[in-house]
């Protein structure tokens, strides 16, 4: 992983979901000419208990990283990510990072969390509505 510039973004979304689980993959049915972009709307419950409300501006870019609990892509994608971070010897300070674990409760969350040492912010989207804005034909 190199070198990551981000400019004028306040929102990049990540999808992580490279396997077929729980009717999740990385396909899309979108065409190529349609526009990119936008804002994803709502909120989210995060492990630690706060609540992430996508909607208040924030000083710094937010990578918003869609995950699935037993998708291996997924978690080996989460631990290159941890293992740069180590590997620089920080944790980002010029861009937000988040996980959200699509149809996770709280506590397979925590768990998840726990069990790859993930450092930063990590919440569940149980019902599916922010995936569902992320990547429409899931719902």
């Amino acid at each position: 992983m190199g070198n990551l510039k981000i400019h004028g973004l306040s929102v990049v979304l990540m999808s992580l979901c490279g396997c077929i689980a729980s009717g999740l993959d990385y396909k899309t049915t979108t065409k190529p000419d349609a526009p990119l972009g936008g804002s994803l709307t709502g909120s989210f419950e995060a492990t630690d208990g706060s609540l992430v409300d996508l909607s208040v501006p924030v000083a710094e870019p937010t990578v918003l990283i869609f995950a699935q609990e037993t998708c291996h892509v997924c978690i080996e994608e989460t631990r290159a990510i941890r293992s740069e971070l180590i590997s620089q010897g920080q944790e980002p300070t010029k861009v937000r990072l988040l996980t959200v674990l699509a149809g996770a409760d709280l506590l397979i969350g925590r768990e998840w969390k726990a069990d790859y040492q993930v450092p930063w912010k990590v919440g569940i989207d149980p019902d599916l509505k922010l995936f569902g804005q992320f990547c429409p034909e899931k719902q």
